[in-house]
């Protein structure tokens, strides 16, 4: 829903306010227990979504370790739009990656107004995970997600799928 810009309406002692859906959870900080903003007795009334522009195309892709119901080694969901053909709005979330879901804002900036090709969305990812810090046993998830990613937005633009594996 972060791709999709979602917006979150919450209801208060002191009355109702909204948030977008991203404002919604927290970093761990000093307070590992809490994953949301919600104080005690505030309720998630409703979720927003506004419709998508024609010609936006949207998809989401989950990798896990088996095919049951296990939890996503990594996740991402991407909303494109393209026009006279370039990338005119685009947003990437990633899953699994974080405490929280991560919106790809410097990969974003790096693809829109571009036209769309694989070594785009390669450069733009690999731009977002520049500054990513990864476990020892997780840095695997680095190429996983560029690969994922450069697949899903090229699925979406209608553009080559090979990626490096």
């Amino acid at each position: 829903m972060a791709a999709l810009n979602a917006t979150v309406n919450i209801r208060c002692f002191d009355g109702a306010r909204t948030l977008d859906i991203a404002d919604l959870y927290v970093l761990p900080g000093d307070t590992p227990d809490r994953e949301t903003v919600l104080e005690p007795g505030w309720l998630i009334e409703s979720v927003d979504l506004r419709p998508p522009s024609p010609g936006t195309r949207s998809g989401y892709r989950k990798v896990r370790d088996r095919a049951s119901f296990a939890f996503a080694v990594t996740a991402v969901a991407a909303v494109v739009e393209i026009a006279n053909d370039r990338v005119r709005d685009v947003r990437i979330t990633l899953g699994a990656v974080a405490p929280r879901p991560w919106r790809a804002r410097t990969a974003e900036d790096v693809i829109r107004g571009e036209q769309p090709s694989t070594t785009l969305f390669g450069e733009a990812i690999a731009t977002e995970l520049n500054s990513a810090e990864p476990l020892a046993d997780n840095a695997y998830k680095l190429q996983l997600v560029r690969n994922v990613t450069v697949r899903l937005l090229s699925e979406l633009c209608g553009v080559g799928t090979d990626v490096d594996r």
